[in-house]
C-alpha cells in the first residue's frame, strides 16, 4: 500500500465522496448493522429472528417459570402455556389439573454498544470495534392476563 506524501493518506483508503456515500446508504436503510458486520467479517452470523423471554406466573409459586424462545416459538409456547394451565387446563398425561397461570409477560432481547470499555486496547476505532452487549429489555410487558380477557 503505497502512501501519498502530499495528503498522508494511503493510496486505497476511501475518498470523502466515498465515506459520503456510505453514510447516505447507512441513513436510507440499504445498509444495515447486521449486513455491516457480515461484510466486516464477524464470525457469527446475526440472529434474523428476534429473541423473547417469556414468564408464566402461577398462583401458587413465587418465582415465574421463564423461557426463553426467537419470534418464530413466540405464538406456540404462549398458546401451549395456556392450554396446559388455563383453558381447559388439563395435563392430557395424567388427567390431573395443571397449576393455574395468572399471567404471562413478554421481554425483548437489545443490544447495545459497542462500547469503548469492551474492545482490546480500550478504543472503540473502525478497525477494532468492542463486543456488542445483549440486555433483556428493562420493560416487562402483560401478554396475558387472567380475569383480563
Amino acid at each position: 500500500m503505497l502512501k501519498s506524501h502530499a495528503t498522508g493518506w494511503a493510496s486505497n483508503s476511501p475518498t470523502p465522496a466515498q465515506f459520503s456515500e456510505f453514510f447516505r446508504q447507512i441513513g436510507s436503510g440499504r445498509i444495515t448493522k447486521s449486513s455491516l458486520q457480515l461484510f466486516l467479517g464477524s464470525k457469527e452470523e446475526p440472529s434474523e429472528s428476534p429473541m423473547y423471554m417469556v414468564s408464566a406466573y402461577f398462583e401458587n409459586s413465587k418465582k415465574p417459570n421463564t423461557n426463553i424462545v426467537t419470534s418464530d416459538d413466540l405464538n406456540k409456547l404462549v398458546t401451549a402455556t395456556l392450554q396446559l394451565h388455563s383453558n381447559p387446563g388439563i395435563n392430557p398425561y395424567s388427567k390431573k389439573r395443571a397449576e393455574r397461570v395468572i399471567k404471562i409477560t413478554l421481554r425483548s432481547l437489545k443490544s447495545e454498544g459497542p462500547f469503548w470499555w469492551s474492545t482490546p486496547g480500550l478504543k472503540n476505532t473502525l478497525l477494532s470495534r468492542g463486543a456488542i452487549i445483549y440486555k433483556w429489555d428493562a420493560n416487562e410487558r402483560v401478554i396475558w392476563e387472567r380475569d383480563k380477557i
